[in-house]
């Protein structure tokens, strides 16, 4: 499976917006629960989210029965402050695509992240 970066922004856009004490479900259209939960592991993973997910058991399929959202990191906080700007986003997502022909999660957190540097150099 290939990581959508845009649902990965949008599942943290959402895990920030939900109100302290309330599920962490994130809704979002055109993704079904399958695909979320699919991203929702990596993003546990690489420290942007706390959670958990069930993935089944058997099979060749790498499938996630369900997941639970606890929160946002402060990892992953800062990964949507640097992501939050529509242009750096675009640009970085740009930057990854040529660099490697993909779009690592790793190296798209780095492109936001001197993208957010030379954004606040300018003001």
């Amino acid at each position: 499976m290939k990581l959508n970066t845009d649902l990965i922004r949008e599942i943290l856009l959402q895990t920030e917006a939900t109100e302290p004490g309330k599920p962490i479900k994130p809704d979002i259209p055109g993704y079904g629960e399958e695909e979320i939960g699919l991203h929702v592991e990596p993003m546990i993973k690489h420290g942007l989210i706390e959670g958990l997910t069930v993935p089944n058991g058997s099979g060749s399929v790498h499938r996630i029965l369900a997941y639970r959202i606890d929160g946002i990191t402060l990892e992953g906080q800062n990964f949507l402050n640097d992501a939050r700007n529509d242009t750096n986003w675009k640009k970085a997502k740009e930057k990854c695509l040529e660099a490697t022909g993909g779009v690592a999660l790793d190296l798209l957190k780095a492109c936001l992240a001197e993208l957010a540097k030379q954004t606040i150099g300018r003001l």
